[in-house]
């Protein structure tokens, strides 16, 4: 009918059955691209092996589908030379976060024929620390290829808190100390003594490291003294009344949480000016 042949589709002539790879630039096939989301970009995928190529290889398409797709998450990738790569496992994490389900499983220690359960974890940019309580070593794990890449061992008991800073790794050890390493070689830089008892948690803000401990003491140190001051603690607390559990700093504060459900607080003074008034207090 009429009406029919109105709806039924004209006849396509053969210059427009090519791939539009063959009449487009590559400037002119970006620009088109860049309309598209990250849904139709994969199935253009599927169209050919051309079209997979084209979109594989240029990795502008792949950083525009992530800034769309995580807008705020896209500086975490900042540097990356695989757009396509952060795409992907970005989107795993997103789906196997939404699924219950994990992205990795790498802390598998094949010597022990027991479980050993993960005490501790610290991240600093795509590379994970994480220790357990089957032994005192910390390993260094890649995030991108999952294989450790290092380990940190020194302390004679296991890890039970750590924080990591861009060059540096702070460890709290059952074995009462604190140790400062150097990332990049693996080797630990200083240590000290900071509890009589077991350290139960860590945590590190700036140049400054605060530790509890079952001793029911909080300790805070400077880690730009701990190894030439003759006393290298900057500050502890009185006994308190139960062994602290959980720690949180600042370059002002420290924030004690007890075993009986109390949240302490206190300001931190810079040590010079903590001496200077006490020495004004004295003399006064």
């Amino acid at each position: 009918s009429t009406w029919e042949t109105s709806l039924s589709p004209a006849p396509m002539a053969a210059d427009d059955l090519s791939d539009p790879l063959d009449r487009l630039d590559e400037i002119s096939t970006m620009l088109v691209l860049e309309f598209l989301d990250h849904v139709a970009i994969c199935r253009l995928q599927q169209t050919s092996r051309r079209w997979r190529t084209f979109i594989d290889t240029h990795q502008d398409i792949w950083r525009l589908c992530y800034d769309r797709t995580w807008p705020g998450v896209g500086a975490v990738a900042r540097g990356t030379a695989n757009w396509r790569k952060a795409f992907i496992t970005q989107w795993k994490i997103e789906s196997n976060w939404a699924d219950g389900l994990a992205l990795k499983t790498m802390l598998k220690r094949k010597s022990h024929k027991t479980k050993c359960p993960v005490s501790c974890l610290a991240m600093i940019g795509r590379v994970l620390f994480a220790a357990s309580t089957a032994d005192p070593i910390v390993l260094q794990f890649d995030l991108d290829s999952g294989r450790c890449t290092n380990d940190f061992s020194g302390h004679e008991k296991p890890v039970v808190g750590m924080a990591a800073s861009a060059s540096e790794l702070v460890t709290a050890s059952a074995d009462h100390t604190l140790r400062v390493w150097d990332i990049s070689s693996g080797l630990v830089r200083f240590g000290v003594d900071a509890h009589k008892k077991a350290i139960r948690c860590v945590a590190s803000s700036g140049f400054l490291v605060a530790c509890g401990s079952d001793d029911k003491t909080l300790s805070v140190f400077d880690r730009r003294s701990m190894q030439t001051a003759a006393d290298p603690c900057h500050y502890r607390t009185p006994k308190l009344a139960k062994p602290i559990s959980a720690v949180a700093l600042t370059s002002s504060l420290a924030i004690a949480g007890l075993e009986s459900g109390a949240l302490l607080f206190w300001q931190i003074v810079p040590r010079a000016r903590f001496a200077s008034s006490a020495a004004a207090a004295a003399a006064a």
